[in-house]
């Protein structure tokens, strides 16, 4: 083969002036040639079809692509657009299109509407893939062509397929891949089957053309249709300069491998037509026509005692035979078609042809006689082969050296002995037997690849490859059954998933037709989350023709690995029945059942029904119960998957140890672990009873034991029992501290206690040991997410959708890192794929079988998650049926009815909710308040009607708001007693108050507002209408100084809603002074500590109040206090907290007399009040109710009926002093309260609640009553 030299070409040759090359081509190749290169054009029936308009359009759009001229680009996809808005096509070169011009997050969308019109379609993968790829790091990118560049092209070439993670190249990378993988050891056959694709597809790619020509030159079969495609590309100046000289360079150098012989005259005459004065090649013509004959029959002759050498006998025979039809007195043809048949164990015709051969030659006659004298001993072959075949080892071996002593030719004695001695374990003498064979003949293919077969067995890669070079191409077969070996042996070593991956690849591209490696590379792949990829390896062997027994079984086995039962019901269809192994028979078994299962499914009326009759046949393995149970749960009846493996288990006499295992792992899978534990304790204790389990099946009871254990400590997590839940996996985690589940479990337990950099280092460090494990890629992913490092949790999830790009949880990933960043649309793009993606597994896969093996029996009291001292004995070895969802009954009727798939349930959950999150919405409620007090003045009644829109930005971290709220004011009347008329404006003074249209204010209040995670600011007015208005707004900073610690530092102007005086304003009717409409300048500050099951503040705050005629006053506030859970049990709980308060205002002015505000104004006042909060959610129901109860004392002190006029005051001290102020007073009491709250989804886009609270502090009581409805103005998730 002529030495290999990649010239890579990097991005894609534009199309000149719309030209098609192709033809061109084509004519530039000899008739033969043109009828094998995979690009040239084939003739049809008939004539075809012409293109649609889309088509044209898109084929218009991809050239002005290629000539980088976008905005042309764009108008040809916008013009097919407009015809099918809707084609797969259309929609992936527009996103292509979006990705190219840097619009990667319109990409993104578009990708979206792809995914949602035409889920799991070949535009769909082909576009995730470009993307992905759009991705990559340069440096990465450049690392790898370094690579390339520097010849090593096998180190490349794995760069490539890790960051195309693992699926075809995208077509910007094809080319160049496809010329990388060329140079590799056993990646020719590949690569040229890619850049045959590429040229096929696209004619115009003159790139692509240059690279294929080239890769067809470097081997003598496709030699001839490489130059003829070099011909052709170099004749293209006028169009491609560049390219054209490329080609004319590569089309001389494929000249200079041509043997120089007279066939290769007209292949340099053309070079000469278009090159006239190269000297080189018209030498080589000189030099190819002087060449004459002189040996008749030489060649074959020749060629025939090269193939004996390689004992090719077949070659051989006919080579000689040819020979001899030209010179039939040709000695050494004679004597070496005798070798041949003497070979071939035809030692008449041997005896025969050796004696001629001395004859025709006798002064050579000692070439031949030692191996016609030879001939004699072939009887004693024959007997040490017949005592080998009996299993008389030591007589053959006895047999063996005594031919061997004999001296002469004895290398096949020496090969068989060599054989025997491997046979009987003693490689080291065997080893030692091929060595005298090779020391004496070097090229002794027997012995060449026996002691290649040693070598690579004793690890010895690099001496059994030096071996099989010197056969030099020759038992090809062989020798790939030890490159196999050396595979298997380099994968079993291999620890990383990728390095095991890549092995494997290379493997496959060496042996393609051995079922059983591709059935490994595709359980890896799927394994590593590239289920796409897994599909496509045994897809290809599938289709694949004249398949081998070995082949279609690996193919029944994947396709009932992964539940595809359509495909292993053709493949068994086509495997002879002898050839059926027992897990071909298991599969065959479910293939059958699979029928039965779809025509009861069929059935509307009574589909259950016949499931679970079909239950009750005979189910010895346990595989016929958990089928049907799958059936039942994907159709959502968890109950009767239950009952389906209750029925199952007590058909056909005591349940099988088999059954037991099955059954109880499709209940763990159910969420009933008590069910479980039933089954395996009458195993446990059948166990213990004499009657022990295969070796296999005690790995699966100990699988099962710790995925109840993990099982179960999830569902403690999940109900905030944290401490219980860690006892539960602690066994787990003493006995296999680095089995996976268990530690990744341990992480969700960090990661729900707030503790997100301990559950990051766990996840880091499974993702060291194994960097595809793509469940601890996405806790990695949201405990950095937590950790608030976007930078790490970024890198996690693009290096999650490179290893999987077709896995949900890839996507899962990357939608967690665009929601932290206030990407939104984005998130729900990546969460639409995931949808997409979940859906079709479910549609292909089988449950994952769990991945590590321990037993769990042992409690532990070292209880990071457990404070409380007294507590620390206890554990949850034994969980309650109280405490664990579907403990307690071993039928499991008490279970959860488990949704049809966890993961599904959880994206479909994360789609709504960032949906309403981005989506704009309208609130309008109804409020009405009543506080005690007597009428006309404190006295309260207040009436509202809230209306607001809301508009997410900035992908829903943010929103604006617009809110317009109508209000209505009563106090009542004013009693017309003295005593009450005098506590009322300057009545006191004299007059009387004859109206009660004084005790009312009506108004529409605006406000606009903005909100992102840590700023929140708003601006508008108090109700407009009412006596006094007044502008009122705030800003408040909440930024995290820890992940658990938040300063909250708020500045406000509110009014002060106490009373109809200090909201609205009143008029006095002795001076018609309007006075009140209160406002408090408020500026507080507050730092938060939380975790998820508490939360702790404290805080103060000063604040300046003024209003219309009103005296000015001063506030001093602080706080502190905090709330505990404790009591959690799925979306329930049950709050505990303790609030300490203190506020004191300079002056007392709740009353209201001009100058007084109306509000509740003490000079001091402290409380304790301890609220109780249980909040929970029941399907389409959300509730909440507090109840809190406290202790409080307040001190007011006295002050002047006119506190803000001294005139007034004055006139009132002279006319009557002692009523002229109003007493001071201190109170102390109880103080407390409760509320509820209740909202249902009555649909997706429309919310309604209902609010109603009660309220005692001070020296009056409130209530309050809300309706609220929410209209969200949202697209289908």
């Amino acid at each position: 083969m002529a030495p290999m030299r990649v010239h890579r070409v990097h991005g894609r040759q534009a199309l000149l002036n719309g030209c098609i090359i192709l033809p061109i081509l084509a004519l530039a190749m000899p008739a033969q040639a043109q009828t094998t290169a995979p690009a040239a054009a084939q003739p049809a029936a008939s004539a075809p079809a012409e293109p649609s308009v889309v088509t044209l359009l898109l084929q218009q759009a991809r050239y002005w692509r290629g000539r980088s001229e976008n905005d042309k680009a764009q108008v040809a996809i916008s013009r097919a657009q407009q015809v099918a808005p809707n084609d797969p096509d259309v929609l992936a070169a527009q996103a292509d299109l979006q990705a190219a011009s840097g619009d990667l997050d319109g990409a993104r969308r578009t990708q979206a509407t792809l995914a949602r019109i035409a889920p799991g379609s070949k535009q769909l993968g082909d576009l995730s893939r470009s993307l992905q790829v759009r991705s990559i790091d340069p440096a990465t990118l450049s690392g790898i062509r370094a690579l390339g560049a520097a010849g090593k092209n096998d180190a490349a070439a794995a760069g490539y397929r890790r960051v195309f993670g693992g699926t075809a190249p995208p077509a910007e990378f094809g080319t160049e891949y496809y010329q990388t993988l060329a140079g590799t050891s056993a990646g020719w056959a590949e690569a040229k089957a890619g850049l045959a694709r590429i040229v096929a597809a696209n004619p115009n790619d003159l790139q692509a053309q240059l690279a294929y020509g080239q890769l067809l030159t470097y081997r003598e079969p496709t030699r001839a249709q490489g130059i003829a495609r070099l011909q052709g590309l170099a004749a293209l100046s006028d169009r491609s300069p560049q390219v054209a000289s490329d080609a004319a360079r590569n089309w001389h150098q494929a000249l200079l491998w041509l043997p120089n012989d007279k066939a290769s005259v007209p292949a340099y005459q053309a070079w000469l037509q278009t090159h006239p004065d190269d000297a080189a090649i018209g030498q080589r013509i000189k030099e190819a026509n002087l060449q004459v004959p002189t040996d008749v029959g030489g060649t074959d002759r020749g060629s025939g005692f090269k193939s004996l050498a390689g004992n090719q006998l077949d070659d051989a025979g006919k080579q000689f035979e040819a020979a001899l039809a030209l010179s039939p007195k040709d000695a050494d043809a004679l004597g070496g078609l005798g070798l041949v048949r003497a070979k071939q164990n035809r030692i008449d015709e041997a005896h025969q042809l050796l004696a001629r051969a001395i004859a025709a030659d006798p002064d050579h006659a000692a070439r031949w006689q030692p191996a016609l004298t030879g001939l004699a001993v072939g009887e004693d072959y024959a007997a040490a082969n017949s005592l080998i075949a009996h299993g008389r080892f030591d007589e053959a071996e006895t047999k063996l050296n005594a031919l061997i002593a004999g001296g002469g030719d004895v290398s096949g004695a020496q090969s068989m002995l060599a054989g025997l001695q491997q046979r009987r374990g003693r490689s080291s003498d065997a080893a030692a037997t091929y060595n005298q064979i090779l020391s004496a003949h070097p090229d002794n293919d027997d012995a060449l690849l026996g002691l290649a077969r040693i070598q690579m067995h004793g690890g010895h890669q690099a001496e059994a490859r030096a071996l099989l070079a010197r056969l030099g191409g020759r038992h090809a077969r062989d020798v790939a059954q030890i490159e196999n070996q050396q595979a298997n042996g380099r994968v079993a070593r291999a620890n990383d998933p990728g390095d095991r991956v890549d092995l494997l690849r290379d493997a496959v591209a060496q042996t393609p037709r051995d079922g059983w490696m591709r059935l490994r590379l595709a359980q890896n792949l799927l394994k590593a989350g590239q289920a796409q990829e897994a599909q496509q390896v045994m897809a290809e062997m599938n289709a694949m023709s004249r398949p081998t027994p070995s082949m279609l079984q690996a193919g029944i086995l994947f396709a009932g690995q992964t539940n595809d039962l359509q495909t292993a019901s053709r493949l068994l269809a086509q495997l002879p029945k002898r050839s059926r192994t027992p897990d071909v028979n298991a599969v065959a078994g479910r293939v059958a059942l699979e029928g039965d299962i779809a025509e009861a499914q069929a059935d509307d009326s009574f589909g259950h029904s016949r499931l679970i009759e079909l239950a009750q046949r005979p189910d010895p393995t346990g595989v016929r119960g958990v089928q049907i149970a799958q059936a039942l749960q994907r159709l959502g009846d968890t109950n009767g998957a239950r009952r389906a493996l209750q029925i199952a288990e007590r058909s056909g006499g005591p349940p099988t140890a088999s059954q037991r295992l099955a059954y109880a792992g499709e209940l763990v899978t159910l969420g009933d672990t008590s069910g479980a534990h039933r089954l395996l304790l009458a195993l446990d204790n059948q166990s213990a009873g004499g009657r022990g389990l295969t070796r296999d099946q005690e790995i699966t009871r100990k699988q099962l034991g710790a995925g109840m254990a993990v099982v179960e400590s999830d569902q403690l997590n999940e109900q905030g029992k944290q401490a219980d839940a860690y006892d539960r996996l602690a066994p787990v985690l003493a006995q296999s501290p680095d089995a996976v589940a268990p530690r990744l479990a341990l992480a969700r337990l960090y990661q729900s206690d707030s503790k997100p950099r301990k559950a990051l280092a766990l996840d880091l460090a499974v993702l060291q040991r194994d960097p595809s494990d793509l469940d601890a890629r996405l806790a990695a992913v949201q405990a950095a997410v937590d950790c608030n490092d976007l930078a790490q949790a970024g890198t996690l999830a693009r290096d999650a959708l490179v290893i999987g790009p077709q896995d949900p949880r890839a996507w899962l990933a990357a939608a967690a890192v665009h929601r932290a960043r206030g990407a939104g649309q984005a998130a729900l793009a990546d969460l639409r794929q995931a949808s997409s993606l979940r859906r079709q597994q479910l549609g292909t896969d089988s449950n994952a079988m769990i991945n590590y093996v321990i037993e769990t029996d042992t409690p532990t009291s070292d209880n990071p998650f457990r404070t409380d001292p007294v507590q620390q004995g206890i554990t949850a070895s034994d969980p309650s049926p109280d405490d664990i969802d579907g403990l307690g009954t071993g039928s499991g009727q008490s279970a959860r009815r488990a949704p049809a798939d966890r993961m599904l349930s959880s994206i479909d959950s994360q789609l709504a909710s960032l949906n309403d999150t981005l989506s704009p919405k309208l609130d309008v409620d109804i409020g009405l308040r009543s506080r005690s007090g007597s009428g006309g003045l404190d006295s309260l009644t207040q009436a509202t009607v809230p209306i607001t829109a809301t508009l997410p930005f900035g992908g829903g971290a943010s929103h604006w708001s617009a809110t317009l709220t109508p209000t209505v004011l009563s106090s009542g009347s004013l009693d017309q007693a003295a005593t009450t008329q005098d506590r009322f404006g300057t009545l006191a003074l004299g007059g009387s108050s004859d109206s009660n249209s004084q005790s009312n204010a009506a108004g529409v209040a605006f406000q606009v507002g903005f909100a992102n995670p840590w700023l929140s600011a708003d601006a508008g007015t108090s109700p407009l209408g009412f006596r006094t208005t007044n502008a009122v707004g705030g800003v408040e900073f909440s930024p995290k100084l820890t992940p658990n610690l938040t300063l909250r530092v708020t500045g406000e102007r509110r009014a002060i809603t106490d009373s109809v005086l200090s909201y609205g304003g009143l008029r006095d009717p002795g001076t018609n002074t309007v006075w009140g409409g209160v406002v408090r300048n408020h500026g507080h500050a507050q730092f938060e500590l939380a975790n998820k099951d508490a939360v702790i503040y404290a805080g103060g705050g000063f604040a300046s109040i003024t209003g219309t005629h009103v005296a000015s006053n001063t506030e001093v506030e602080a706080g502190v206090g905090g709330s505990v859970s404790v009591w959690h049990k799925g979306d329930d709980q049950v709050r505990v907290g303790i609030d300490l308060t203190y506020f004191g205002y300079d002056k007392n002015l709740r009353y209201f007399t001009l100058g007084q505000g109306g509000y509740f104004s003490p000079q001091s006042y402290v409380a304790a009040v301890v609220p109780v909060t249980y909040s929970g959610k029941s399907g389409a129901w959300t509730y909440t109710g507090t109840g809190s109860v406290g202790y409080q004392n307040y001190t007011e002190h006295s002050s002047n009926y006119y506190p803000d006029d001294p005139g007034l005051q004055a006139r009132l001290v002279d006319s009557d002093p002692i009523a002229s102020v109003y007493s001071g007073r201190s109170v102390s009491g109880l103080a407390g309260g409760a509320s509820g709250k209740v909202e249902y989804q009555l649909m997706p886009a429309l919310r309604l609640g209902a609010t109603a609270s009660y309220q005692r502090a001070g020296d009056w009581n409130e209530a309050q009553a809300l309706l609220t409805a929410r209209y969200t103005f949202s697209e289908k998730p």
